[in-house]
């Protein structure tokens, strides 16, 4: 029998709509399974590549604009963007450094011409660092570029003096530290390679931890840019911070100062300008002309080596360096520290600190306090600074003043004399003979206590100096003041001549007659020839060095009578010559 259904209108309606649910997705599931059974070409790749190569970080200024544009151009012929990229990751346009020169260099096109020299900083995605630099050299003629990668600095010689040369690895290091300043801000550097800057560092760089830090430039954008014959430059200022243990010797290491019982910092800070050689570098390529205004030239060109990519580094597995002493390996021998760590102690704060420790014993009376007072309120660490200018470190030790009545056996005619107690303490007391010092003016005293405080460093040095032997070290320690502060000179600057050695205490005793001269007026000391005053009173101590000896005899006896005249508080008459006190008597 046959039956007859009859449908409703809704029910018909939700039959059409399943069905259509059903075809959309069917339609859908073919579709994803065409896309993953077919992935992007590599063509596709390359070109994402070079999209974001020449798009991502626009460039910002005309000529860096037309220079990507040249390099688009060249990449059309050679392919070079993705090999490169893979090496070095991406440019930074927008970080690029442009400096001119208007005369020739290294005969690139005619003597007239001017050559502009563009550098563009690559960072890979992976990373948060400058790695390579693409350097771009245009004239009116051509247009090449080159790369350098920061650990070709491993491929240069390391600074064996106190001045670092333009062709060193220091120089190739300070270039990128610069641009990681320009590209993420970074300002303190943590040295890993014990051969940087290891001249520049007080002990041993190999046990030493050691960070640089970069200021902002001294001028405008660029910093000031020195542009000469050879090389294209960029002024900032570096200061090598040095950590190291000066309680324990040699047990500091660059990872580890467990068993330093103090960590001692000291900071060398100096000027210099930051570039590299113009005609240096590895790959690279080549343009046509050039054109006004800073076209970037046409594509073509000489065949360019390596086919426009940055050099390969084969680090290879060495067996030791000693082995291979031409091992590079593919890594900087430095890493920035990161923004929010904390930066090294300013070094005025520091010398400041430093002189605002020194202990004052309860024997010392207020008279002698009030000028140790005052010479702490010159300057940031006046005392400090002299010592750190004269061995490029900041002082490490304990200093405490006291005063006696009396000194007795050798010290019975010593203004003043300083003992030293070595580890663990590293203290240095001064005592000041009351009995010497009974009539001395203020100027007087005071530069006896500033004479004092290298004394204390000069033993501090000698103490903890490593390679030496007990029998060498007594016999130093023996030593008078200005024979104590020869061999200290020459031990110190041991790569430097007798010439330099005697401007090293020339800068010296400059430093102190510089400081007496600030503190001339605080004890209302105001001699018709102020200089010539504290310049006599300065070399007080020093009568046994070369350059007191080289003085004429006329000289050296007007400053023996000025120190004399202060110290007895008399007018002093002797070879001629007459000296009277211009200071007051410091104690009553």
């Amino acid at each position: 029998m046959r039956r007859n259904y009859f449908k409703s209108p809704f029910a018909t309606f939700f039959l059409i709509q399943f069905i259509c649910l059903s075809t959309i997705l069917i339609i859908n599931g073919c579709r994803k399974a065409d896309v993953a059974a077919n992935p992007p070409t590599e063509t596709a790749i390359v070109n994402n590549i070079e999209q974001k190569f020449f798009n991502d970080n626009a460039p910002i200024t005309p000529l860096v604009k037309a220079l990507n544009g040249f390099l688009q151009r060249e990449n059309d012929t050679l392919k070079f963007v993705e090999k490169t990229v893979r090496k070095i990751g991406y440019p930074r346009w927008d970080k690029a450094v442009t400096v001119s020169n208007s005369s020739n260099i290294a005969n690139r096109g005619n003597s007239g011409d001017s050559l502009t020299v563009t550098y563009i900083p690559f960072v890979r995605d992976s990373q948060i660092y400058v790695n390579a630099a693409m350097a771009i050299f245009t004239t009116s003629e051509d247009t090449t570029f080159i790369y350098y990668c920061d650990w070709q600095y491993k491929e240069h010689s390391f600074t064996s003096g106190v001045t670092i040369t333009d062709s060193s690895a220091e120089k190739f290091a300070l270039f990128f530290m610069a641009f990681d300043k320009n590209v993420f801000g970074y300002n303190d550097f943590k040295i890993k390679d014990s051969e940087l800057f290891s001249t520049l560092s007080p002990e041993d760089a190999g046990t030493t931890k050691r960070t640089l830090s970069i200021s902002n430039p001294t001028a405008n954008r660029g910093g000031n840019v020195n542009v000469s014959s050879r090389y294209i430059t960029q002024s900032y200022e570096i200061c090598l911070n040095n950590y190291h243990c000066t309680l324990v010797p040699g047990y500091c290491t660059p990872t580890s100062c467990d068993l330093c019982l103090a960590e001692c910092f000291s900071q060398f800070c100096f000027e210099i300008e930051v570039g590299w050689w113009e005609d240096e570098g590895s790959g690279g390529g080549s343009g046509g002309t050039g054109g006004s205004g800073g076209t970037g030239g046409g594509s073509g060109g000489n065949n360019p080596p390596d086919g426009g990519t940055p050099p390969d580094c084969d680090e290879g597995v060495p067996t030791g360096r000693a082995a291979n002493r031409n091992y590079i390996p593919c890594e900087p021998g430095w890493e920035p520290i990161p923004i929010n760590d904390d930066p090294p102690q300013n070094l005025n704060q520091q010398l400041k600190n430093w002189d605002d420790s020194i202990i004052i014993d309860y024997t010392v009376r207020p008279c002698t306090d009030s000028i140790i007072n005052k010479i702490r309120d010159l300057d940031s660490g006046t005392i400090a600074k002299i010592i750190k200018n004269l061995s490029g470190s900041a002082p490490g030790f304990d200093w405490e003043i006291q005063e006696v009545n009396q000194l007795y056996g050798l010290y019975i005619n010593a203004n003043a004399v300083t003992q030293y107690d070595g580890s663990p303490t590293n203290h240095a007391i001064t005592f000041l003979n009351q009995s010497k010092l009974n009539n001395a003016t203020n100027i007087s005293l005071a530069r006896t206590i500033i004479h004092e405080s290298v004394h204390a460093f000069m033993l501090d040095y000698f103490y903890n100096a490593a390679n030496i032997s007990t029998a060498t070290r007594d016999s130093i320690l023996g030593l008078g003041y200005g024979n104590m502060l020869k061999v200290f000179v020459k031990r110190k600057y041991y790569l430097q001549n007798d010439n330099f050695h005697n401007l090293i205490m020339l800068n010296f005793k400059n430093d102190i007659k510089d400081a007496l001269i600030l503190l001339c007026p605080t004890l209302n000391i105001s001699p018709f020839n102020l200089v010539q005053y504290c310049d006599d009173m300065a070399w007080g101590g020093l009568e046994e060095t070369d350059l007191f000896q080289g003085l004429g005899l006329s000289d050296q006896q007007r400053i023996a009578n000025t120190i004399e005249a202060e110290l007895t508080n008399t007018t002093i008459v002797a070879g001629g010559i007459s000296v009277s006190p211009l200071g007051q008597k410091a104690c009553n």
